[in-house]
């Protein structure tokens, strides 16, 4: 067996320890969740709590009850009629009650279900889409969101419904078996206890050993995940054929299934110990002491009726399966609220940058923007991304930010749009802290298109548009300044194709050049005083490019546009050129000058111009 090093027990020690919920902590997260359930559907709750104990008390009587009294009634020669007018009627109340529960049950319980999940939803959708960018770049808070949160959001209405219906339930079962064993032999109760000591010594155990399986199985499944992904997405389907990464993949998966069937075998051994021994105490020991003590007074000392006889050890095996259930419930709490723990965790999550009340909004008409002495570093990170940028960028000013990739271009725009705030240093909109602004009357002023823009599994309208107001002739005129409207309109549903056949089989599957111009055409259709493009042009060749800044320019002429790109072609058509080195800005003005300077601008613009110009010109326009 191999031996487990202290640096590895330690680690373990630690992970427990940080997923480990307190006994007040878990009554909070699991009244947390009953409190969504309530306020969702209340009638729900009622339905389950008037149908758990009217189930649960018919069940003893059926069962328990009704048994004693037939062996009982028929011992002291109690009329057939009058047994059998009361087994009818206890017969008739169950149907009566499994029809009226059933009809609920599949009726009302989706759309019940429904409606809590959508409550849910509407939480950790609203968080995530206000929650600091930071946080994605959080290894370990994006690994707890991504492997937790799913389970238990999609669990909260099963887990709460289940929990009330077995807490009713049990305590019905719990009151009648008691009382008649109390009617019997009040002796006997002591047996009952026994199950509560068993499941106190190793209830808490199995938890522990099962959530940790469930966690690792989950890193297993992310990765198993991945690589079904990579076997089935379009995105990687030339380097499947082009080249051996599906035999990397295949190994990837083989291993992948061995540490399942090997963590597998390990939990499974340590969960079949302690429940051999939990079932040895709580079933066998105490079921067969209530038979051998029943039989005693019924055979040797003639002092118990058959029926009685009967149903005792039932009884006692129903008391002792009930208070059971007092530990092995908290067990499933505690193991519950683990989950409940990192979904309320992310929900509460104190977001850093959001909306002030009351705030302030930004002038629409000049939103004039601001660095001053600006410094910013990624969070876990030794070194500043931006350096003590001062940088001024006027109403209407046309503005190309350059530098070569890493130099902090992106950067920059994601402060000014305030995705992040500086680590020191302010930006100002107009003299005012943008940190004093309203959030999102402040990020309304721009319009932008990212480096990694997203295609949508939507209509070309709706990707254009994307949730904002806009008729047919505003999509249109974005399309044709993106140039590429011709194409739209070849489209069998023009504006109203489907993008991408994800959802639909008779999508549109553009190129990539012809994607970016859609993303393109939604800066054109956004009403926005500042318009930004961070290198959207990757994808299309420098002619392409050149045009795509003049539309942009032409549309924009009376709002601020600020481009990045690390090639610089187009930077002769802006107002002023900015280039940025190692975070800081270390040349500014229009290109004109800056070429006559002769400096680091000059010297790369003229190598780029080199390999453009054919035959090796020295035309740098």
């Amino acid at each position: 067996m191999t031996e487990i090093k202290p640096k590895e027990k330690k680690k373990k020690k630690e992970n427990e320890k940080e997923n480990d919920v307190s006994f007040k902590r878990t009554f909070q997260n699991v009244f947390w969740a009953v409190g969504i359930v309530w306020r969702t559907t209340p009638w729900q709750l009622i339905y389950v709590i008037v149908a758990s104990v009217a189930a649960s008390f018919i069940s003893f009587l059926y069962s328990t009850w009704m048994t004693r009294y037939i062996f009982n009634a028929i011992q002291l020669e109690t009329p057939f009629a009058k047994i059998a007018r009361v087994v009818l009627g206890i017969f008739i109340a169950q149907a009566v009650l499994w029809i009226v529960m059933g009809a609920f049950y599949h009726i009302k319980r989706p759309i019940w279900r429904l409606r809590v999940t959508k409550a849910i939803n509407r939480k950790l959708f609203s968080k995530v889409a206000r929650v600091d960018l930071a946080c994605y770049e959080d290894t370990e808070f994006y690994k707890k969101f991504t492997m937790t949160v799913p389970e238990a959001m999609g669990g909260v209405e099963d887990y709460v419904i289940e929990l009330v219906d077995d807490a009713l339930a049990e305590i019905t079962s719990l009151v009648t078996h008691t009382s008649i064993i109390l009617l019997i032999d009040p002796f006997l109760i002591i047996l009952a206890f026994i199950p509560l000591i068993s499941n106190l010594i190793f209830g808490k155990k199995m938890n522990r050993i099962q959530y940790d399986y469930q966690m690792q199985m989950r890193e297993i499944k992310r990765d198993k995940d991945y690589v079904d992904r990579v076997f089935y997405l379009g995105d990687y389907a030339k380097e499947m054929r082009m080249t051996n990464i599906h035999k990397v993949m295949m190994r990837r998966f083989y291993d992948d299934l061995k540490d399942t069937q090997k963590r597998t075998g390990k939990f499974g051994f340590k969960t079949a110990r302690f429940m051999f021994l939990k079932t040895t105490i709580d079933g066998t020991l105490v079921y067969y002491a209530g038979i051998i003590y029943a039989a005693f007074r019924l055979l040797v000392s003639h002092t118990m009726l058959v029926g009685d006889a009967i149903v005792l050890s039932s009884a006692i095996s129903y008391v002792s399966s009930s208070l059971g259930w007092v530990t092995s419930t908290y067990v499933k709490m505690n193991q519950h609220a683990m989950f409940l723990e990192k979904l309320r965790g992310f929900i509460d999550y104190d977001i850093k940058i959001k909306q002030l009340p009351d705030a302030p909004r930004p002038d629409r008409g000049k939103a004039e923007i601001s660095f001053r002495d600006v410094t910013f570093r990624y969070a876990n990170t030794d070194s500043d991304v931006l350096k003590h940028v001062d940088l001024d960028i006027k109403h209407g000013e046309k503005i190309a930010i350059v530098g070569v990739n890493g130099a902090g271009k992106s950067t920059l725009v994601k402060l000014m749009m305030r995705l992040y705030d500086p680590t020191d240093g302010a930006i100002t909109c107009d003299g005012e802290d943008v940190r004093d602004l309203d959030l999102d009357a402040y990020r309304d002023l721009y319009g932008v298109i990212f480096q990694d823009y997203r295609i949508f599994a939507m209509s070309v309208r709706d990707n254009v548009l994307l949730g904002r107001d806009g008729d047919e002739e505003t999509v249109i005129n974005a399309l044709k300044a993106a140039g590429i409207y011709e194409k739209v309109k070849s489209l069998p549903n023009g504006i109203d194709t489907m993008l991408t056949r994800e959802y639909d089989e008779e999508g549109a599957v553009l190129s990539g050049g012809e994607y970016q111009k859609i993303c393109i055409a939604r800066v054109f259709a956004a009403d926005s005083p500042i318009v930004i493009l961070d290198e959207p042009s990757s994808a299309l060749d420098p002619i392409a490019e050149y045009e795509m800044y003049e539309n942009m320019l032409r549309v924009c002429r009376d709002r601020t546009a600020i481009f990045i790109s690390h090639r610089l072609s187009s930077a002769v058509l802006a107002d002023r050129v900015v280039m940025i080195e190692n975070g800081e800005v270390i040349e500014e003005g229009p290109h004109a000058e800056l070429m006559a300077r002769g400096g680091k601008y000059a010297d790369m613009f003229a190598k780029q111009a080199e390999n453009y110009a054919e035959g090796g010109s020295d035309d740098g326009e």
